[in-house]
């Protein structure tokens, strides 16, 4: 029972949809590849998880460059790093995310303002779905209507979030 309450937690915390799913992660606890099954055999996964192990070392490498470096230079560096990264996998550096903003106070990189629209998407997300849920449709509608004017979102994305709405 323990076990498996263990695990529901660590399959919530790491975005496990469906199984086998294999996360390679670091000291820390972050996320630097995820896999699954691999055809081939034994030999060929080893060699897969080989490869996913050089990105590692690759993103180890490009943070130590990074921390040779100041203000928006390493900010620019770092975002680099995290760019590199799937992008599910990015929420687990929020250290990282914090110097890039502490760093970049005038967004040079863009990828403060990027983070808090995506962050502000899942959020209408969860809204939507909780007004859904609750009867309240025309709320829902309205959460909507409201981000589009908000963050004036257009094209695909705007094409996206009214077939949400929908």
């Amino acid at each position: 029972e323990a076990t498996q309450k263990q695990n529901a937690g660590l399959q919530a915390k790491y975005g496990i949809k469906g199984f086998p799913t294999i996360l390679l992660l670091d000291a820390k606890g972050r996320p630097f590849a995820r896999t699954g099954y691999q055809a081939g055999g034994p030999e060929n996964y080893l060699s897969h998880l080989d490869e996913l192990r050089g990105k590692r070392v690759a993103r180890d490498e490009a943070l130590t460059a990074a921390e040779k470096l100041e203000g928006v230079a390493k900010a620019k560096a770092l975002v680099a790093v995290l760019k590199a990264l799937p992008e599910d996998q990015i929420s687990y550096y929020s250290d990282i995310t914090e110097q890039v903003a502490k760093l970049d106070p005038a967004d040079e990189t863009g990828f403060v303002t990027q983070q808090k629209r995506k962050d502000a998407t899942a959020k209408l997300q969860e809204n939507v779905s909780a007004a859904m849920q609750a009867g309240q449709t025309d709320d829902a509608v309205g959460l909507v209507d409201t981000f589009i004017a908000d963050y004036k979102v257009e094209g695909e994305e705007k094409q996206g979030l009214l077939g949400f709405k929908m």
